[in-house]
């Protein structure tokens, strides 16, 4: 048995190739994707604290949001209540006029019928003494 030396060539060439790709071509292209998966694992968690800020800035909105229906409901309410009120015045204002012109008719009408009262018992007596002075035959 013949020892082949081109046996140790082929394996010296090999591991001569292996370290000189492994220096130059797999070292720097696993640096380049450990850098690559760094920068995304960078990227990741920056768009995960802007997604956050974003989530809480709308949260924020959404609260401030509600808080200004429940004070614009609030207002609504206060105005219906002042609304009302006022209603209630200017009918209550309105009655007491309306009362006020009634009574004043009322008195006025009250006056009124007194006073033909007075006139026609006037006129009554009147007649009665016309009647009676014609009765008794008195001269007209």
């Amino acid at each position: 048995m013949d020892f082949d030396a081109s046996l140790l060539v082929i394996m010296a060439i090999f591991w001569a190739t292996y370290v000189v790709v492994r220096i130059f071509l797999i070292g720097p292209v696993m640096k380049m994707l450990r850098e690559r998966d760094s920068e995304v694992a960078t990227a990741q968690e920056t768009f995960d604290q802007a997604q956050a800020e974003v989530e809480a800035r709308i949260e924020e909105q959404r609260e401030k949001l509600k808080e200004a229906r429940v004070e614009a409901a609030a207002r609504r309410d206060e105005m219906r209540r002042e609304a009302q009120q006022a209603r209630e015045r200017m009918v209550a204002e309105a009655r007491q006029e309306a009362d006020a012109e009634l009574r004043q008719a009322i008195a006025s009408l009250d006056a009124e019928t007194a006073e033909q009262r007075r006139t026609l018992e006037v006129r009554a007596e009147r007649l009665a003494a016309e009647m009676t002075a014609k009765l008794m035959g008195a001269p007209s």
